[in-house]
């Protein structure tokens, strides 16, 4: 897990030395981040007849109110002001309490966010023998979700913390966890047939679905807040949500010239080589040197349908020093591509790559992702935590430019 949410590595080599995504890059300042053990919070209650029910035993309510209580106080540390809660997870009753015992509340920051933050509640109960012995009775704990809001309605970022404890690495690292298991729960619940988004395939207004093309991935790059999902040697994937919008970006730094990888990546007949969800990938209009059409088969994953996908691929080389080269891809219809038997079709709204020179023999690749109800499979797994083949498929790529000779 360590190796894996490496927060502190920053992939983005650029030949200055500095960091050329200031937006995407997830490195911490150890000297500016906050302690969670600064944030630590021990309130006590004791269990009245009011806060019980006819059998004795405390109201779950009662008990949720007071963790509430001592979370916001945590939070609150970190921050200097009190935080929205907005959500409650993990939350379980492990065992009852009782009028007459002592509920000890700890409270801790384990990790922040963008513009969230998460806290840990545990609770003991003590009744007068446990509590001389000093054997407590753990009976309830959850993980509390806390934001900021302005009077704009914004989400303002949280400061940053660190740990200093090996208790506190094992929360900040499993926080992390945690926030990629919810965004992936939240985003497959939500996940609800789309309305339609391919636009007609037409030759005569290629100019316009061209630059619609490479505008809506141009956008989709300069988006801030991206992040990180895991880093690792010369390899990150970085996660943006907006709402009920959910994008992907994996960077990734290949050892030849940005040329030679653009020349490489807008060949979709080429993908199947280094790309194990692609089953195949056919050619079938090529309305001049910068805009193609494809027809894509995918690999089923977790037991669920092949899919299909028909794609406009627009390429563009830098108009000047210092631009990317430009693969965009997004999902047309063509009268000439019909639904396939056993495949299911799918649709993305955007989608492709920016690529950066850092030198003659080294770049930056950077695949974007805009996650529809038909890209949501095949990359649900690695929100969740459960599955690299991200990490995977990006390896492949870096190795890839090396198996193929310049021309």
């Amino acid at each position: 897990i360590r190796s894996l949410f490496n927060r502190h590595v920053c992939i983005c080599s650029s030949p200055s030395g500095n960091c050329s995504s200031p937006g995407v890059c997830s490195r911490r300042d150890p000297l500016s981040a906050v302690s969670t053990e600064f944030t630590r919070v021990e309130s006590i209650e004791l269990v009245l007849p009011p806060h019980a029910n006819h059998h004795g035993n405390t109201f779950g309510g009662q008990i949720m109110a007071w963790m509430e209580n001592a979370a916001t106080v945590a939070a609150s540390r970190l921050c200097g002001c009190f935080p929205s809660l907005r959500s409650v997870d993990m939350f379980r009753f492990r065992g009852p309490s009782s009028v007459g015992d002592r509920l000890v509340f700890k409270a801790v920051v384990n990790n922040t966010f963008n513009n969230s933050i998460e806290v840990g509640v545990r609770v003991e109960a003590y009744n007068c023998e446990e509590w001389t012995s000093n054997k407590p009775r753990h009976i309830n704990s959850a993980f509390l979700i806390y934001q900021l809001a302005n009077t704009s309605g914004d989400a303002p970022a949280f400061p940053q913390v660190t740990y200093t404890t090996q208790d506190g690495e094992r929360r900040y690292l499993s926080a992390i966890v945690r926030k990629r298991i919810r965004m992936a729960r939240k985003h497959i619940l939500s996940c609800k047939e789309e309305a339609p988004l391919s636009v007609p395939w037409d030759k005569s207004n290629q100019v316009y679905l061209g630059y619609n093309n490479v505008a809506a991935l141009t956008v989709l790059a300069g988006k801030q807040d991206w992040e990180a999902s895991s880093i690792s040697d010369r390899v990150g994937v970085y996660v943006h949500e907006e709402a009920e919008l959910l994008c992907v970006q994996v960077q990734m730094e290949v050892m030849t010239s940005a040329l030679h990888a653009f020349t490489l990546l807008v060949d979709l007949t080429l993908r199947p080589l280094w790309d194990t969800h692609y089953l195949s990938c056919e050619e079938v209009e090529r309305a001049d040197e910068e805009e193609t059409v494809y027809h894509i088969k995918c690999s089923p994953i977790n037991g669920g349908k092949s899919r299909d996908f028909v794609f406009l691929l627009s390429k563009r080389q830098p108009c000047k020093d210092g631009d990317p080269y430009v693969v965009a891809l997004r999902s047309v219809t063509v009268t000439a591509v019909p639904p396939v038997e056993g495949f299911l079709r799918s649709e993305a709204k955007c989608a492709g790559f920016l690529i950066h020179s850092l030198g003659l023999n080294s770049c930056k690749v950077c695949y974007y992702n805009q996650v529809t109800s038909g890209v949501l499979p095949y990359v649900a797994g690695n929100l969740a935590g459960w599955s690299k083949s991200m990490e995977e498929t990006a390896s492949a790529c870096i190795t890839f430019p090396g198996e193929r000779p310049h021309h």
